[in-house]
């Protein structure tokens, strides 16, 4: 009787406790249903959105639709994903954030009219403005969030009537890719000729694009005045510049090296022209953050720039070569060498130098970038290594739209080991020998005990 009583006692606290926990897993369930809770358990919160991103959707003030082109297809579900997850963190924090997904083959008008290109391209609308984004990570999306916030377009002037690079023509050493690009993040860009009657405009950005004939001395005044005035500038000084721009050039500060900037190191990389030179970060500036050292920024057929900043400028080195790097003054073929006691300058050479001084009322300063090439901005580079987020990061800069480039890119830490041959020969040594060698006498001795067992 007592072990009939002990069981079901036992059978009643089992189902007690059954029922308890299957309430207590409907209670979950419901609660999961009513609100959620993330947590972001990634290095350095990769997964979270930034600070910074935070700010410019606090300072959206109306509805953002985001419309994705995506075609039917294998990877169209999986792309689909992609693009709902990333926008959801956004819409999270700003709800009138929305996202459709078009597809270009069953309404090719509307993607003619947008001009989508590509799969997965996306538009994102505030009201009449629009931008195109091609780019899921989290620095593409809030720049463009952020340029739709903006309020006015910056203008950028390119010089014309000499010789320089054209802003419209396709050819691989013209700007009409930049150009394009520019007009893509909310400037204006337009012609602009200095031929002594027209002033370059001081409330816009004038860039001085790679000229290969000389100035009058009415042209280089107009373009003294425009500095003077506290216009922002950016110079593309290749190789064989204009002697008369050497007046200009004095006036910043600044000193143009004879010969071209060569890189032994290059070969490295698989790079055979000793005139490619590769760019990399010579301070801690804004400007730089799209390179690394994985992603630099290639200059070909560069001169080198002495900086030493005229009076009341302010000089920073941007862009550096590496000490294998040397400035040519002989002609570039067959092996060519650095050849002490010259003319020639050791590296590491300055590339590029950004230039400040204070302004007028109203204005923080006033901004100039002097590159010593204007190759890495043509049609046919600008698309190799950090050559277009760099040339689209002096341009904000120069706008005064720093906060436009300082989304920070956090990416996941030691996603590469780094071996040496040794290492690589132990690892194989282990795993393509030793590994089956010890299963192999592993098995042999199971077998050999078997046997002996019988």
């Amino acid at each position: 009787m007592d072990r009939s009583k002990r069981f079901h006692s036992a059978r009643l606290h089992s189902a007690v406790l059954t029922l308890l926990a299957l309430g207590l897993l409907t209670l979950a369930y419901w609660l999961s249903q009513r609100s959620a809770v993330e947590m972001d358990w990634t290095y350095g919160h990769r997964s979270s959105l930034s600070a910074e991103t935070l700010a410019v959707l606090r300072d959206l003030d109306g509805a953002v639709s985001v419309t994705a082109f995506v075609r039917d297809g294998d990877d169209a579900a999986a792309l689909r994903r992609r693009i709902s997850m990333r926008f959801e963190q956004y819409s999270g924090i700003k709800p009138d954030l929305t996202v459709t997904f078009v597809n270009p083959d069953l309404q090719p008008d509307l993607a003619r009219a947008l001009a989508i290109s590509r799969q997965g391209e996306m538009v994102v609308r505030m009201g009449e403005r629009s931008e195109r984004l091609q780019a899921l990570n989290e620095q593409a999306v809030t720049n463009a969030l952020y340029r739709l916030a903006r309020r006015g377009t910056k203008q950028v002037w390119i010089t014309t009537g000499h010789g320089e690079r054209d802003m419209k023509a396709t050819a691989g050493y013209q700007l009409s890719s930049f150009s394009e690009q520019l007009r893509r993040r909310g400037f204006a860009v337009d012609t602009l000729r200095i031929d002594g009657n027209t002033a370059p405009p001081g409330d816009g950005i004038l860039i001085i694009a790679s000229p290969s004939s000389e100035f009058a001395e009415h042209e280089l005044a107009q373009l003294l005045a425009y500095l003077d005035q506290g216009g922002s500038l950016l110079w593309l000084a290749d190789p064989g510049a204009p002697e008369s721009l050497g007046t200009f050039a004095e006036a910043l500060g600044l000193t143009l090296l004879p010969g071209l900037v060569v890189d032994a190191s290059t070969r490295s990389r698989g790079i055979d022209n000793p005139t490619f030179v590769l760019g990399n970060p010579m301070a801690s500036h804004v400007v730089n953050q799209p390179i690394s050292k994985d992603t630099p920024a290639l200059f070909p057929r560069a001169t080198g720039i002495d900086a030493e900043a005229a009076e009341g400028w302010d000089a920073t080195a941007l862009i550096g070569t590496t000490q294998d790097s040397w400035t040519e003054t002989g002609a570039v073929s067959g092996q060519v060498q650095y050849d002490a006691g010259g003319a020639e300058r050791p590296g590491p050479i300055t590339l590029i130098v950004a230039l400040t001084r204070p302004a007028g009322a109203g204005t923080a300063e006033q901004r100039v970038i002097v590159a010593g090439d204007g190759d890495f901005l043509t049609n046919a580079y600008l698309g190799v290594g950090a050559n277009l987020p760099l040339g689209l990061a002096m341009l904000s800069w120069l706008a005064t739209d720093d906060a436009s480039i300082s989304i920070p890119t956090r990416p996941a830490p030691d996603t590469r080991i780094d071996l040496s041959d040794r290492q690589i020969a132990l690892l194989g040594l282990l795993f393509l020998i030793l590994s089956p060698l010890a299963l192999a006498i592993t098995g042999a001795t199971v077998l050999w005990r078997r046997r002996r067992r019988r």
